[in-house]
């Protein structure tokens, strides 16, 4: 997965075991710093709730990553994730509450995505969904952010295409092997 944001270029690589937990690296670079401050970092994603219903599908995991940073002299800092999203074939929602640890500081951020399928398709079809991404980042000076985005998939692939309030450009990819 590749996710260029506001704040970062970020690559994640990752393998399933199984149905509920993947392992992988994580690899980011940082905007704020002009793109010379990185961060790598192992990843556990861990599902620790799924409800399947006849017309929706919700999920909750978490996400724990511990790494070094070198915009702090090669320092250690973890970071754990605790997302949720609903959806039917029509609707998306999503939240992601982040919460970093680094040194003595603690960062919180939250993000809440939003979207809408314009039309259903059938399975092996392409779909579009909609999006607006607002993200809450308290530590930083623009502390929200709003993204309108288009999100395309068929198969195993999906590309995501936005632009934030800022003009920032967001392009996420994602590849399942």
């Amino acid at each position: 997965m590749q996710q260029n944001n506001s704040d970062e270029h970020r690559l994640h690589l990752h393998y399933s075991p199984n149905a509920s937990n993947s392992l992988g690296i994580v690899i980011r670079q940082f905007k704020e710093h002009n793109d010379k401050t990185l961060s790598s970092a192992v990843q556990w994603n861990h599902l620790l709730a799924r409800r399947n219903a006849p017309r929706s599908q919700a999920n909750v995991y978490s996400k724990l990553q511990v790494g070094i940073n070198d915009e702090f002299d090669d320092t250690v800092y973890a970071q754990w994730n605790l997302s949720s999203d609903w959806e039917t074939r029509r609707v998306f929602t999503a939240h992601d509450a982040k919460l970093l640890v680094h040194r003595n500081d603690v960062v919180t951020e939250q993000s809440l995505r939003l979207g809408v399928a314009p039309y259903l398709g059938d399975y092996g079809d392409l779909h579009t969904w909609l999006m607006v991404n607002v993200d809450h980042t308290p530590s930083n000076t623009d502390k929200v952010t709003v993204t309108p985005l288009i999100r395309l998939f068929k198969g195993n692939y999906l590309v995501e295409i936005g632009v934030s309030d800022d003009g920032d450009a967001l392009v996420n990819w994602i590849i399942r092997l």
